[in-house]
């Protein structure tokens, strides 16, 4: 009998039993990761973040924070108001704007733009450029890309905004203690 004559192994099912195997063990590995991840979640980020005392926060003013997962810091000003390039958030953080009106209402607005995702600042003495001049107004909040502005109850001024800044719920505690909840923004972040 020659070599040529001899029946070639059958190589067809060894490769889709081995095929099927892989497979199985890929589903089983995936499985086993999803069911992990459901006995053991990621531990969850702080809901709420206190910001500090209601007296520290003065009426007419704005406040603005940087917020991660582990609590917040406050955002510091340049001298021509406007924030330093450290000062912006990266990946994972979030800006929060604080403000106490004349009448003590608190409020807090997200610092990302809905539209765009930019970062919406605060103007403590915004130039008036829409209309012209250059007179010192009340202080705005802006977004310097695309050139939205919302007043300090954060009703949408002028721009190309979709509308009002978003509102985030601010508490102040029995204690005095200013606390806003960061879920939404963290997830938005």
């Amino acid at each position: 009998m020659s070599a040529a004559s001899l029946p070639r192994p059958r190589v067809v099912g060894l490769r889709r039993r081995w095929l099927l195997g892989i497979a199985a063990a890929g589903l089983l590995a995936t499985l086993a990761v999803a069911g992990w991840s459901f006995a053991w979640p990621a531990p969850a980020a702080p809901h709420e973040v206190a910001l500090g005392q209601l007296e520290d926060f003065e009426p007419g003013g704005v406040t603005s924070y940087v917020v991660t997962g582990e609590g917040a810091r406050e955002l510091s000003l340049a001298g021509d108001y406007s924030p330093r390039p450290r000062d912006y958030p990266i990946e994972g953080q979030s800006v929060v704007h604080l403000v106490r009106l004349e009448d003590g209402q608190v409020l807090a607005f997200s610092g990302e733009d809905a539209a765009f995702g930019w970062t919406i600042v605060w103007y403590p003495l915004a130039r008036d450029y829409w209309r012209g001049d250059q007179v010192s107004t009340p202080g705005r909040f802006a977004e310097p890309h695309g050139g939205a502005h919302w007043d300090i109850e954060g009703r949408l001024i002028f721009g190309p905004a979709p509308g009002d800044l978003r509102p985030i719920d601010a508490l102040v505690l029995a204690d005095g203690t200013v606390v806003v909840d960061v879920t939404s923004v963290l997830e938005a972040g």
